[in-house]
């Protein structure tokens, strides 16, 4: 279904509820982004998250409570959980006692790639004289099955901390490792081409990160001044010597909307007021400039690629999709709008008239003092106000054919909701 399709489906009540003027915000070329109803991804009870950089995927890390019986009490497990939002396909990657001498760490490293990273203690034993620990290293690619052992600490002695990291190059299948694990030796440092198992041992200072390439690079220096060079790690082992590429970088481009979190001065209208919670917010001044994300929730973050926003609220992770309207769309979706809201309101005020008439011996109220005879039956000055009222002071029984008697409307740009004699309500576009 197109956008505009699935979004006109919801103005005219036929989907979830949504509202063009809370739940959309108008960008400076006149197109809008919607916010779909939040829909909750993970519970509970998640205590953060990371986009992965492709915006399909959300890393969860949180805390659950396994099950209770009298002969053993209710413990925390420290949880991991992959999900793809859109799908709500997920999959466990840690679930484990908390303090039992075992964790484990995520994190993204390029797009839908993550490592994990795990960390055990060996207690001592017939076998173990001392205390070890170990650590290891594994990628994985989310939405699949593969996955790449990259390194293993083997048995260390001592109750150390994560002690071996890893930088990796995801587009072109390789890593680096570096292990300080052994006090007493020197760091070891080792390229690992996940695809191939080829590993070369590397005698570099510092890799400063993957490049623009996404290849390992380092910057090169003498007698601790910049040489203008980069040593580019290959993956089969092999270097090349470039020069760097010092070109300034552009200007980030303003962002087309941004999340505003509370307490912020939006300006509402012509009206600059405090409000709570957090916003999506345009740059644009208008009375759809600000659109409420959550009321209450915690580390709001927009998708790298922009396509939703996710956050906290008592430990659920909820995700708001965010759709592209064009402008033509828009356009659309605002005359829906404003026709929806004209049939509403000459439906209430057609209402209002016949119950009006129930206390009145079927008589029609009179054009003139219309206002004041129908506001006990409205209580809304401004929805009277909306409404033309074309019909006087005649009984119900002198009209022939009320299906086509018209007694009054509600105009729009586009056309006009009238009012009928029999209380049903017609949209009539204008010529």
């Amino acid at each position: 279904m197109k956008v505009s399709a699935w979004l006109a489906a919801i103005v005219l009540g036929q989907g979830p509820l949504i509202s063009l003027n809370r739940d959309v915000i108008t960008l400076t070329d006149g197109s809008a982004i919607a916010m779909t109803p939040p829909v909750c991804v993970y519970s509970p009870t998640a205590e953060r998250f990371q986009w992965s950089n492709s915006g399909r995927f959300l890393l969860v890390d949180g805390f659950s409570v396994a099950s209770f019986s009298l002969s053993r009490p209710a413990a925390p497990r420290h949880h991991i959980e992959l999900i793809e939002w859109r799908t709500r396909k997920s999959v466990t990657i840690s679930d484990l006692p908390t303090g039992g001498g075992r964790m484990k760490s995520v994190e993204w490293v390029g797009d839908d790639h993550y490592l994990v990273t795990s960390f055990e203690t060996l207690p001592s034993g017939p076998q173990r004289l001392q205390p070890a620990t170990k650590q290891t290293l594994t990628l994985h690619r989310a939405g699949t099955t593969q996955s790449w052992p990259l390194y293993d600490t083997g048995e260390v002695q001592g109750a150390g901390i994560f002690t071996a990291s890893a930088i990796v190059a995801p587009k072109h299948g390789y890593a680096a490792v570096v292990d300080a694990s052994r006090p007493n030796e020197p760091r070891k440092v080792l390229l690992v081409n996940y695809r191939t198992g080829k590993r070369t041992a590397l005698k570099l200072t510092y890799i400063v990160d993957v490049d623009e390439d996404g290849y390992l690079s380092e910057y090169l220096y003498k007698d601790r001044k910049f040489t203008g060079q980069v040593l580019r790690y290959l993956p089969d082992g092999t270097t090349q010597e470039l020069p760097a590429k010092m070109q300034r970088e552009p200007e980030e481009a303003a962002a087309p909307f941004q999340l505003m979190p509370s307490p912020a001065a939006h300006r509402i209208g012509k009206k600059t007021e405090v409000a709570n919670g957090v916003w999506l917010a345009s740059p644009v001044a208008s009375d759809r400039q600000f659109a409420l994300v959550a009321a209450d929730c915690k580390e709001p973050k927009i998708a790298p690629d922009r396509s939703a926003i996710a956050y906290l609220h008592g430990g659920n992770l909820f995700v708001r999709e965010l759709m592209t309207l064009g402008k033509a769309e828009f356009q659309q979706l605002l005359d829906i709008e404003e026709q929806n809201e004209a049939m509403s309101k000459a439906k209430q005020m057609a209402t209002a008239i016949h119950i009006y008439m129930a206390d009145s011996d079927d008589m029609f109220p009179p054009k003139e003092g219309f206002a004041d005879l129908i506001m006990p039956y409205v209580k809304n000055r401004s929805m009277v106000d909306a409404f033309t009222y074309t019909f006087g002071k005649r009984n119900a029984t002198e009209i022939a054919e009320p299906d086509k008697t018209e007694i009054g409307y509600v105009q729009g740009r586009k056309g006009r909701a009238v009012a009928y004699a029999d209380g049903h309500v017609k949209w009539i576009k204008n010529p």
